[in-house]
């Protein structure tokens, strides 16, 4: 009985509540009726873009807005006749460190790893391209540069490598330890040719033909994929190190 009149008293304060809330609205004007629920509009749609595009744990933009952007930034930089730079990093020896300290205490120290290659980007990007930081997976973070070129890339490369190494200080049992964590980086840079210019109209000609659509964005998986090789060959020559594939031309 006791349980029955508590579920009355909370059903009930629940409706006062939506009334309440109802009230309020209906006190406002129609244009301040107008802008609040714009407001409350925009919120909602700030908050079910984040849960699709960006990365719950690390805060960055996740695989699917990545998906996304690389194609509109390949078609862009093959109109403006632009390179197109990736950077590819690969945290080292995360799996021992899950181990060593626990998924918590590795998840901590993706945040801080994603924070440092964020403010990085921030600080050697131009302002375009600081949005443009991706979790690709796991403990794997790509980057795209739009109208960058290789040797740029490379000096961004070798900063982030500095600033991992130098910055990264987590938090393990009560005590700060500086250093813990490094990662391999490769880079790529995507040059196109001057037939690509008008990549926009082959696309609308290949629609319906997956092979044809698949061979225009050959170039750019390829240059996604050097980058990742790239850091593969820093692991292979020893960690903590930032290698580059070379520039290459469609």
């Amino acid at each position: 009985m006791d349980n029955a009149y508590a579920n009355f008293n909370l059903e009930r304060s629940k409706r006062e509540t939506a009334t309440k809330k109802n009230i309020d609205l209906q006190s406002l004007t129609p244009e301040q009726a107008i802008k609040y629920l714009t407001f409350q509009l925009n919120i909602f749609t700030q908050k079910a873009h984040n849960l699709a595009f960006k990365d719950a744990l690390t805060g960055l933009n996740n695989r699917r807005s990545y998906d996304i952007d690389r194609k509109k930034e390949f078609i862009n930089a093959c109109k403006e006749q632009t390179p197109l730079s990736f950077i590819f990093l690969d945290l080292d020896n995360f799996g021992a460190y899950n181990k060593a300290y626990g998924h918590d205490q590795g998840d901590e120290a993706l945040k801080i790893y994603a924070n440092i290659v964020k403010n990085t980007i921030n600080t050697a990007g131009k302002g375009e391209n600081r949005e443009k930081v991706y979790r690709f997976g796991g403990e794997e973070i790509m980057i795209l540069l739009p109208d960058t070129n290789y040797s740029t890339a490379g000096n961004v490369a070798r900063q982030l490598r500095k600033n991992l190494e130098k910055d990264t200080q987590v938090l393990i049992q009560n005590k700060k330890i500086k250093n813990c964590l490094t990662a391999s980086i490769g880079f790529s840079t995507f040059k196109p040719d001057i037939e690509m210019k008008n990549i926009e109209e082959s696309i609308k000609k290949s629609k319906g033909n997956k092979l044809c659509c698949r061979e225009l964005f050959k170039p750019l998986e390829d240059a996604q994929n050097n980058a990742d090789k790239a850091s593969r060959k820093a692991k292979k020559l020893g960690k903590n190190i930032a290698c580059g594939e070379k520039t290459f031309v469609y």
